[in-house]
C-alpha cells in the first residue's frame, strides 16, 4: 500500500459478512455497481480534514493498480468483483493508530459508513 493510503474492502467473510460485489455498466444496470466515492476523515470531535477519493468506471482497466486492486492478486472482475480493494487517500492529519471514519457511496445501494483504525 502506498504511503498516505488505506485499503478498504467492504464485508468481512472471516466474520460471516458477505463481500460486496462490483459490476461495470451494462444493459441490465446502466449505472453499474461499485463505490464511486469514498470520503475519509479522522474520527475526532470537532473539525478534521475530510478527503474524497473518486473512482472511475469499475473495473477501470487503466485504473487497476492505481485505484483498485484485487485481494490476493489476479483478475479484479473474478467472483463478481467481490475481491475488489479500494485504495483510499488519507488526509494529512491521519497517522498510524488513528481511527478514521469512512463514508462511501455505492451506485446501487447508497451510502455506507464505517470506522477503521489505520
Amino acid at each position: 500500500m502506498p504511503a498516505g493510503f488505506i485499503a478498504v474492502m467492504w464485508g468481512n467473510p472471516d466474520k460471516g459478512y458477505a463481500k460486496h460485489p462490483n459490476a461495470p455498466k451494462s444493459e441490465a444496470n446502466a449505472t453499474g455497481h461499485w463505490y464511486n466515492w469514498i470520503n475519509v476523515r479522522k474520527a475526532t470531535t470537532g473539525e478534521a480534514e475530510e478527503l474524497k477519493s473518486e473512482y472511475a468506471d469499475w473495473p477501470g482497466t487503466d485504473m487497476v493498480g492505481k485505484q483498485y486492486v484485487a485481494m490476493g492478486g489476479g483478475d479484479i472482475a473474478a467472483d463478481s468483483g467481490k475481491n475488489t480493494v479500494y485504495m483510499v487517500a488519507l488526509p494529512k492529519d491521519v497517522q498510524k493508530g488513528d481511527t478514521v471514519r469512512i463514508h462511501a457511496h455505492c451506485l446501487t445501494h447508497g451510502e455506507y459508513v464505517d470506522f477503521l483504525t489505520v
